[in-house]
């Protein structure tokens, strides 16, 4: 199981992809605002069944001729943010679904593997633990580092991992298979945060031709925006060669699932400027470039040229094209500028950046590699939670 801040995966070891995907969201109806109706059940959604759930009950609400009781409206939440777990409740019932309801399994009869965040403190993890083995009953767990997979289902043994997902974007050192903790860097700008700054670009375009704005902040238009995204946007190898064609040159139109037609032109690469100078929307943060380089000079001097010769990219927004190759370049005039010369090679997946973690999951388990590391029934009935600790090595 790799579980984000923005979709979860879940699929069986040796597996090429996982078999589920879904958005990493719980809906629950709003109980706060609207009084229990008599007859009606406390359904919990997940995935894309709460946000279609959710619209469903929004239109419903809005007919004009609508009789009957008033449905309730669905309060969507992630359960994870940043990766830190914000609702066990909520977790729970995401783990259940993807397992029980998407994968059609016993969870009774499989062992878990969890990719887990550089982030978890080691309570959660032992929560984690505690819910698997109480309420799921699963008969062994083990978690691994998600950098740590994504090196593994590369090929190396030592690189960076720069990791650009939905709440934020992290750069972890690895060497001979080892986190290296004190190189670890995070920054709070990630994918939804690209999402947003392309919200505010299309709907400054749009409200020029008098159409609907995008509200970054509904379930239903962000992923409208994500589709657009993935579709036309990219980054841009030279900004100011960019900025210098013609506006028409640059437009791209694009229908929407929904059947909206868009049209874009500099903001297909302008949304994605926000990693290289996030002042763009105000943010103090560090640039993608700056927290990698960062990243490397925590590290070892003697390291330094092995992990700047294997920075591997991944997270969904890695897939847009152009990023390699501008990261490439923008870690050159950076490390140079710090006084500092280094060989970079910025790398990535094949293909299939979004599955990277659970692929990297499914070969390790598939080999045998974590024969003897499970955490088992057995051992968890004696030692308790906390004993998972001794089976997980950071």
């Amino acid at each position: 199981m790799d579980v984000g801040s923005g979709w979860t995966r879940m699929g069986l070891a040796g597996q090429e992809k996982p078999s589920c995907v879904f958005p990493t969201i719980v809906g629950r109806m709003d109980l706060r605002t609207y009084d229990r109706i008599a007859g009606q059940d406390e359904r919990v959604f997940v995935g894309h069944h709460a946000i279609d759930e959710a619209n469903k009950r929004t239109a419903d609400r809005e007919l004009p001729d609508r009789r009957g009781p008033m449905p309730r409206p669905i309060l969507l939440q992630r359960p994870l943010s940043e990766g830190v777990v914000t609702d066990w409740d909520d977790m729970e019932e995401l783990w259940r679904f993807g397992i029980e309801d998407e994968m059609q399994l016993d969870a009774m009869e499989h062992p878990v593997l969890m990719a887990d965040s550089t982030a978890t403190e080691p309570s959660a993890r032992e929560k984690a633990t505690e819910v698997l083995m109480e309420t799921l009953s699963t008969p062994a767990v083990h978690m691994a580092l998600q950098p740590v997979l994504t090196l593994y289902a590369c090929g190396p043994t030592s690189g960076l991992v720069v990791d650009i997902g939905e709440s934020g974007t992290q750069a972890t050192p690895i060497f001979d298979g080892f986190v290296v903790e004190t190189g670890i860097r995070w920054v709070g700008l990630g994918g939804k945060d690209i999402t947003r700054h392309l919200a505010a670009l299309v709907n400054a375009k749009v409200g020029l031709l008098g159409g609907d704005d995008f509200d970054p902040d509904d379930p239903c238009d962000v992923m409208k925006l994500e589709a657009l995204k993935a579709k036309v946007c990219f980054v841009s190898e030279d900004v100011d060669k960019d900025n210098a064609k013609m506006e028409l040159s640059m437009s791209k139109p694009y229908t929407l699932p929904d059947g909206t037609r868009v049209t874009l032109g500099r903001e297909r690469y302008r949304a994605a400027e926000l990693l290289f100078d996030p002042a763009m929307s105000l943010r103090e943060e560090e640039s993608l470039p700056n927290t990698v380089l960062d990243s490397i000079l925590s590290c070892d001097r003697k390291t330094w040229p092995i992990l700047a010769q294997t920075v591997i990219l991944t997270g969904g927004t890695t897939e847009m094209p152009g990023l390699n190759r501008r990261l490439q370049r923008e870690l050159t005039k950076a490390s140079r500028a710090n006084g500092v010369r280094l060989k970079y090679t910025v790398m990535g997946p094949e293909d299939d950046h979004n599955n990277t973690v659970w692929i990297g999951g499914s070969m390790l388990v598939s080999a045998g590699a974590l024969d003897g590391l499970w955490f088992t029934r057995a051992e968890y009935e004696e030692y308790g939670a906390g004993y998972i600790h001794s089976k997980f090595a950071a």
